[in-house]
């Protein structure tokens, strides 16, 4: 039996290169360094790159939701590289940003090469922070809870520091606390400081701050 020319033919670094290489520097281009993205907004990104590797076996012209989720299920489990489900979306970890630094350039010249470059033009390239993630950089190095720990002043921090520095408030639901201290310790991977305020605070309030800011609340209505 003769294979056609374009399996035999075709290139070895087209085999070489992973879908959860391709598909870990999608999510970031997408902003998954720094939310949760919506498996459609992968999936679309993934099929315009390759359509090869992400779209239906015999409709090429529809992306493969499928495909990319399974890609990124075997990342989380294998490898806890990103976080986050198809329904909720999907993140980098900082072990899944690291990969990205690490392969990034290898995916954008497999893309240009065997993939569908054109239709990625518009995508922001990575390179350095954007301008809402240089700022909420410089919220984090100037809050109240990473002042105190400087100062050694640990036990002087309060739940109302960690509302702050989490971005979040009793009202939100556990997962926002999630998605936002992950997203920080995205964004502060080289900032020893700040993560080891963000992992004090995680440890002192970050399964009972509901609790205690109820509790205020009682106390501030005479309840208790």
């Amino acid at each position: 039996m003769t294979m056609s020319a374009s399996r035999v033919d075709r290139p070895p670094f087209d085999t070489t290169m992973s879908n959860t290489d391709i598909v870990l520097v999608i999510l970031s281009d997408a902003g998954g360094h720094q939310r949760l993205v919506d498996i459609e907004d992968i999936a679309e990104a993934a099929w315009q790159a390759v359509p090869a590797r992400f779209s239906w076996p015999r409709h090429q012209q529809y992306p493969d939701l499928d495909a990319v989720d399974v890609t990124l299920r075997a990342a989380k489990k294998n490898d806890k590289l990103v976080t986050g489900s198809k329904k909720e979306g999907w993140m980098l970890t900082p072990g899944g940003i690291g990969k990205v630094q690490q392969r990034e350039q290898a995916v954008r010249t497999f893309i240009s090469e065997f993939g569908n470059a054109g239709r990625m033009e518009n995508r922001r390239e990575r390179g350095g922070l954007d301008s809402a993630a240089a700022r909420r950089l410089e919220q984090l190095r100037g809050s109240t809870a990473l002042t105190k720990h400087r100062a050694g002043q640990d036990g002087g921090i309060t739940v109302y520091d960690f509302l702050a520095f989490f971005a979040i408030n009793q009202y939100m639901p556990d997962r926002k606390y999630i998605v936002n201290r992950q997203a920080i310790e995205n964004l502060a991977r080289d900032e020893p400081e700040l993560l080891t305020t963000a992992q004090l605070l995680h440890e002192r309030f970050g399964s009972s701050y509901k609790s205690l800011l109820q509790q205020a609340k009682d106390v501030n209505d005479g309840i208790a």
